[in-house]
């Protein structure tokens, strides 16, 4: 983390002057939150807006018979809460858990409206992660598509590291294949395969990054592609999520 203040861990809040950072700060509740934590659903607005320090939070789209399928993550890089920060009420059916568990700041929305409103640096950041979320979820959509399950979970894997700050992280199997959109087989046959070529281990969820370097050369295009996205509208330079 950045300095001695952990909420700097934030690419959003790193980037405040010190007068915004101060008011934002002034109402920051730190929470630790395990994996599996429905920050909201069903589309109901949410009254705080959260900030990843250590955790990466999903987004998860659910179908009429229930099936869920992840369209973006949120780390670090970026804020859980966007529709309600912005429009000031939710605006989709979405589902948001926790996908990997860790520190987040957590900050009623109605500090982080009021700092909107007064369109300063707060609202200026937000917008440019909105167009970058977006870029995120429109990539994803391409990925899910064209791109081999083994390139996907190797990309999926990346973020998560850059995110958590750390080369272990635990992330069952179900929760891998809802963000990859395939079967626990399917997954448990991808994970295989990283593991066989030794770029990770994979035990009982609990997810050990080996080889960096070669884990970046297994994930597809969409990695290195959204992460320049973020870094080019947020952060130049620095690691962000993919």
């Amino acid at each position: 983390m950045p300095g001695l203040d952990p909420l700097r861990a934030n690419r959003l809040l790193s980037k405040l002057s010190a007068e915004p950072y101060a008011r934002i700060a002034a109402a920051v509740e730190m929470v630790d939150l395990a994996d599996h934590v429905v920050l909201s659903r069903g589309g109901r607005a949410m009254i705080h807006a959260y900030f990843p320090l250590t955790a990466v939070v999903s987004l998860l789209a659910i179908d009429a018979s229930g099936r869920a399928i992840e369209t973006a993550s949120v780390g670090r890089e970026g804020i859980v809460g966007l529709p309600e920060a912005l429009a000031g009420a939710a605006t989709s059916d979405d589902e948001i858990v926790v996908q990997v568990a860790g520190r987040l700041a957590r900050i009623p929305l109605a500090v982080i409206r009021r700092e909107i409103r007064l369109g300063g640096e707060l609202s200026d950041i937000v917008d440019r992660y909105a167009v970058a979320l977006l870029a995120q979820v429109s990539r994803a959509v391409v990925c899910l598509r064209h791109h081999p399950v083994e390139a996907r979970a190797a990309r999926w894997l990346l973020a998560c590291h850059d995110r958590v700050g750390r080369v272990d992280f635990v992330l069952t199997q179900d929760f891998l294949a809802i963000m990859l959109g395939q079967t626990r087989p399917q997954v448990s046959q991808a994970a295989g395969v990283l593991r066989r070529a030794g770029l990770i281990t994979y035990r009982r969820g609990h997810i050990t990054v080996l080889d960096r370097a070669g884990l970046e050369l297994a994930a597809c295009a969409c990695y290195a592609a959204i992460r320049a996205q973020f870094d080019a509208l947020l952060s130049p330079g620095e690691a962000v999520g993919g």
